[in-house]
C-alpha cells in the first residue's frame, strides 16, 4: 500500500513539474505572448455575412499580389499532409465482450466510427463499385478517313477526361453452404463525370431500414493537385441514397449535391459527417500575378466579391440551389497570417434517418485531413510558422447540432508521408495524442504531443476555446528519444492507455508508450529486430500483429507479446509473399477475432513469386492469440494471366472478405471465392465483366442513327463506320459484356461524349468518316477462357444502331 502511495505522489510531482515547464516554455524565445500565440491558432465565428466576406477578400488579396508586393512571398501549402488522397488506417476492433460474429467488415480506425470504402458487406450481400475511366486496349484501333493508325491497338487520349460513364454499384449474394458470391443486381448512378469515393451501409433489412450510401466527387487531375489552392475551384460532391431492403433491386431514394471537392467522411451514431473543400471561383483571377496590371485586375475582382459568390451551394433531390452553410456558422481566424488562404472547409452532418435535411458549418482553412473518434472530429492543417512546418489541429465535437467547434491547437513537425498520418492521431477521454516528425539540418526527430480542451480569456473578457498542450516527449524529465538517429516512423497504433510506434533504418525498434497519465507519457519498453512493420493491429490486449517487411524485403507477418509493456517480445514471424497492398491500403485487410476461443482469422492480398512468375491472391492465417502462434497458413491463388485487371476493367482496389469458413477476393466489381479448407478450389470471377474501349476523335459529334452506321467483319476485326461532325471533342465507346446464360452472349455498346480539355487539343472543320476497329480475336480468347469453350457467339450491339453477330 505504501509503495502505491509513493508511486502516486511521484506521478503527481512529475505532472506538476511538467506543467510548470510547459508554461515556462511558452514565455520565452518569441516576441509573441502566449495569449497572442494561442489566439492566432484558434477560430472564431464570422458574426455576419459582411465580416465573412471581408475575411475571404483579405485572403484573396494575399494570393492576388505579385511576389514583390508580398513581404512573405507566395503562400504554398505543404504536400506532406493528411489531405485528400491520404488513406486512413485502422485500429483495435476485437470485441472484448466475446462476440462470435464470423464475418469481417470494413477495417476501421476506431470501433464505432465507420468509414467509406469501395466494398461493403452486411453478412449476406457484397456491395461493390465499378468506376469507369481506366483505359483498356483489348480490342480496337481507330481510323479516320483512309488512314488507319497501326502503331497500337487503341488510340489513347493525351489527356484523360473525367469518367464519361456513371459509376455502377454491383450486388453479390454470398452462399452460407458453399464458398460463392453470385451476382444478383447492378444499378448505375444517375450522373456522369464523377469519381466514386466509396460506400456506406446503414440500418438492417430485418426492420426494413437498410440503405446504401454512395459518395462521389468531381474528378481531380493529379494526386498532388490538392496542394494548390486554385485546384479546388469548381468541384462538387454528390451523395446518392438507395433503399437496400431488397438488394436484388436497389432503388435510388435521395440525392444531395453541393459545391466543394470531397475530402473525407465518417459515420458515427447514425450521422454521416462529410468534409469538403471549396475555393470560390473568381473568373479572371490570377494567383500570384506576374505584373502590376494583373495585380490591379485581381484587386478589382476581389473588391466586387459578394457573399453569394463565396458560399458553396447545395441542391437536395435536384431542387433549387440554396446555400450549404450560413456565413454566421462559419469560423475564421482572428489573426491573418502567412497560412491564410481563400479556401473553405465545410463539415456537413447528415442524419441517415432523414438525409434530405443536412446541416453544415465551415471554417476558413486549407488542408482537410481528418481523424475521428466516437466523440469528435479533428481536422489537421499543414502550415509553416517560424520557418518550420507545423500541424494546426481544429476540434469539432459531435453534438445534436452537428459538429461543434471546441478549439484549436498546434504541434511542431508533420504527420509524415504515405499512409502514416492516419495512424498518428488518437483520442481517449478527451485527450488527443499526436505523433509528429521534424526534419532540421538533415536530422530527423519524432515527438508525441498530448492536447486537451481549455479556454483563454480574450481582451474583451470572453472565454475562448483552445486546445492546449499538456505534455510532449521527449522532454527534460523524459529525455529518451523515439527512434534511433536517422530512423523514420513506419507504423503507429494506439489502444487505450498505450501507443505503439515502429521506426526503421537498419533495424526495427518497436516502442511501447505508456499514456495512462496524459501529463506524463513515457516510453515503457523497446524491442529491436531486423526488418520493420508498416501496419500494426492489436488482436487482443496482449497480442500485437505487424505486417511489413523482413530483412530480405519479403512481406512479413509478425506476432508480438505485449502483455508486459516494459518487455515486448517477438514471438513468431511468417513470410507471406513479395508484395502486398496491406502496407498502404488498410481497407484491403480482413480479420475476425473471437475472444471466447482466442482465435483470429486474417486475410490480405499479396503477390508472391513462384518459379520466377508472379502469382496474385490472398494469404490466410488462423492465429491462436492464447499461445501467440500461427495455427494455419494458406494461399488463395488468382490466375493473373487469365484475369488481368486491364482486361476486366477493374478498379485495382483489392479487398479481402472472411465469411465463416469462406474467403472472398474482391477486385473492383468481380468476386472470387474459396472454402478455407480447400483454397485451391477457386470459384470465379463472379459478376459482370466490363470492357472499356476508348477512342478519341477531334470532331464535335457522331451521328449514331441506324442508317448512318455500317457494320462489317474482316477476318479478326469488326469495323463500325459512321459519320461525324466538324469540331473537336473526345468520344469514348464503352463496351459492357455480361457473360450470362444467353445464346449468343450479347455485348452492348454505347457512345458517350466527354469534352476535350487537354493541352494538345486540335480542331478540324473537314467532314470525315470514323471507324473504330475491334480486335475480335481478343474477345474470342476471353470468351473461351471464361466459358472453357472453343465455340461460341457474341452479339455486338450499338445502342440505336442495330448489331452484328460474331460466331466462332
Amino acid at each position: 500500500m505504501f509503495s502505491k502511495i509513493k508511486k502516486f505522489r511521484g506521478v503527481l510531482f512529475l505532472s506538476l513539474v511538467l506543467g510548470l515547464m510547459l508554461s515556462l516554455a511558452g514565455c520565452g524565445g518569441s516576441d509573441e505572448s502566449p495569449k497572442q500565440g494561442a489566439i492566432a491558432k484558434m477560430l472564431v465565428p464570422a458574426g455576419s455575412s459582411e465580416e465573412f466576406t471581408q475575411h475571404v477578400q483579405a485572403n484573396f488579396r494575399r494570393v492576388g499580389v505579385t511576389n514583390t508586393s508580398s513581404s512573405s512571398g507566395p503562400v504554398r501549402e505543404s504536400i506532406e499532409s493528411g489531405g485528400i488522397f491520404n488513406d486512413e488506417s485502422g485500429s483495435f476492433l476485437a470485441d472484448a465482450s466475446g462476440s462470435t460474429q464470423d464475418f469481417s467488415g470494413t477495417n476501421l480506425i476506431e470501433t464505432g466510427v465507420d468509414e467509406a470504402d469501395l466494398m461493403k458487406y452486411d453478412g449476406q450481400y457484397i456491395f461493390t463499385v465499378e468506376q469507369s475511366g481506366d483505359r483498356h486496349n483489348w480490342c480496337c484501333r481507330f481510323a479516320t478517313g483512309n488512314t488507319v493508325l497501326e502503331e497500337s491497338d487503341a488510340i489513347i487520349a493525351p489527356y484523360a477526361p473525367p469518367p464519361p460513364k456513371p459509376a455502377r454499384i454491383h450486388v453479390h449474394r454470398t452462399s452460407e453452404n458453399s464458398a460463392a458470391a453470385d451476382w444478383v443486381s447492378s444499378i448505375e448512378l444517375s450522373e456522369t463525370g464523377l469519381s466514386s469515393q466509396g460506400l456506406y451501409l446503414h440500418g438492417n433489412r430485418e426492420d426494413e431500414t437498410e440503405q446504401l450510401i454512395s459518395l462521389n466527387t468531381s474528378y481531380m487531375y493529379g494526386r498532388n493537385a490538392w496542394a494548390d489552392n486554385e485546384k479546388w475551384e469548381g468541384g462538387k460532391t454528390s451523395i446518392f441514397f438507395f433503399d437496400a431492403n431488397d438488394p436484388t433491386a436497389l432503388e435510388e431514394t435521395s440525392k444531395l449535391e453541393w459545391q466543394g471537392y470531397y475530402v473525407d467522411s465518417r459515420v458515427v451514431d447514425g450521422v454521416l459527417y462529410v468534409v469538403t473543400r471549396h475555393t470560390p471561383l473568381l473568373a479572371g483571377f490570377r494567383y500570384y500575378p506576374h505584373d502590376s496590371e494583373q495585380e490591379e485586375s485581381n484587386m478589382a475582382l476581389i473588391d466586387g466579391l459578394k457573399i453569394d459568390n463565396i458560399l458553396p451551394k447545395l441542391s437536395v433531390n435536384e431542387a433549387t440551389e440554396q446555400n450549404l452553410v450560413l456565413a454566421e456558422n462559419c469560423l475564421i481566424s482572428p489573426a491573418t497570417d502567412d497560412n491564410s488562404l481563400p479556401s473553405i472547409i465545410s463539415i456537413t452532418a447528415i442524419s441517415l434517418d432523414n438525409p434530405v435535411a443536412p446541416s453544415s458549418s465551415c471554417l476558413m482553412a486549407s488542408n482537410g485531413g481528418l481523424y475521428a473518434s466516437t466523440k469528435a472530429l479533428y481536422l489537421n492543417q499543414s502550415i509553416y510558422s517560424d520557418n518550420k512546418p507545423k500541424i494546426r489541429i481544429h476540434k469539432f465535437a459531435f453534438t445534436s447540432n452537428g459538429a461543434t467547434y471546441r478549439g484549436s491547437g498546434e504541434v511542431d513537425g508533420t504527420l509524415g508521408w504515405g499512409s502514416t498520418p492516419s495512424f498518428r492521431m488518437s483520442e481517449k477521454d478527451g485527450a488527443l495524442r499526436v505523433v509528429t516528425t521534424s526534419r532540421t539540418g538533415g536530422e530527423i526527430s519524432h515527438s508525441l504531443t498530448i492536447l486537451t480542451e481549455s479556454t483563454i480569456e480574450s481582451e474583451s473578457g470572453n472565454l475562448l476555446p483552445i486546445l492546449s498542450t499538456v505534455a510532449t516527449i521527449p522532454n527534460d524529465l523524459r529525455p529518451e528519444k523515439i527512434g534511433k538517429p536517422g530512423e523514420d516512423i513506419y507504423g503507429v497504433r494506439f489502444l487505450g492507455d498505450r501507443g505503439y510506434i515502429v521506426t526503421f533504418r537498419q533495424t526495427d525498434p518497436l516502442y511501447v508508450m505508456d499514456l495512462a497519465n496524459p501529463a506524463d507519457p513515457f516510453i515503457a519498453g523497446e524491442l529491436e529486430m531486423p526488418g520493420f512493420s508498416e501496419y500494426l493491429q492489436l488482436l487482443d490486449e496482449d497480442t500485437l500483429l505487424g505486417i511489413g517487411r523482413s530483412e530480405n524485403w519479403d512481406v512479413q507477418v509478425s506476432l508480438f507479446d505485449v502483455s508486459d509493456p516494459a518487455n515486448p517480445s517477438l514471438v513468431e514471424t511468417s513470410t507471406a509473399g513479395s508484395y502486398s497492398s496491406a502496407s498502404y491500403d488498410y481497407h484491403s485487410i480482413a480479420w475476425v477475432h473471437n475472444s471466447i476461443t482466442a482465435r483470429t482469422k486474417l486475410a490480405f492480398p499479396v503477390t508472391r513469386r513462384i518459379d520466377g512468375a508472379g502469382e496474385k491472391g490472398l494469404v490466410f492465417y488462423d492465429i491462436d492469440t492464447g499461445t501467440n502462434s500461427f495455427v494455419e497458413k494458406d494461399f488463395f491463388s488468382i490466375n493473373e494471366d487469365r484475369y488481368n485487371s486491364w482486361r476486366l476493367g477493374l478498379n485495382r482496389a483489392i479487398r479481402s472478405l472472411i465469411q465463416g469458413d469462406a474467403l472472398h477476393y474482391i477486385n473492383g466489381h468481380l468476386v472470387w471465392s474459396a472454402a478455407q479448407s480447400s483454397l485451391s478450389e477457386v470459384v470465379g470471377p463472379q459478376g459482370k465483366s466490363a470492357f472499356d474501349i476508348d477512342f478519341t476523335t477531334d470532331l464535335e459529334s457522331i451521328d449514331a442513327h441506324t442508317e448512318a452506321v455500317e457494320w462489317s467483319i474482316d477476318g479478326d476485326y469488326l469495323a463500325l463506320k459512321f459519320a461525324h461532325g466538324d469540331c473537336a471533342q473526345n468520344w469514348h465507346l464503352f463496351v459492357d459484356s455480361s457473360f450470362n446464360e444467353s445464346e449468343p452472349v450479347q455485348v452492348d455498346m454505347k457512345l458517350y461524349n466527354a469534352p476535350n480539355v487537354g493541352p494538345n487539343y486540335s480542331c478540324t472543320e473537314e467532314m470525315k468518316l470514323g471507324s473504330p476497329v475491334f480486335n475480335l480475336s481478343r474477345l474470342k480468347a476471353y470468351y473461351q477462357s471464361t466459358f472453357s469453350s472453343e465455340a461460341g457467339g457474341v452479339l455486338l450491339n450499338l445502342e440505336g444502331s442495330g448489331g452484328i453477330t460474331y460466331t466462332f
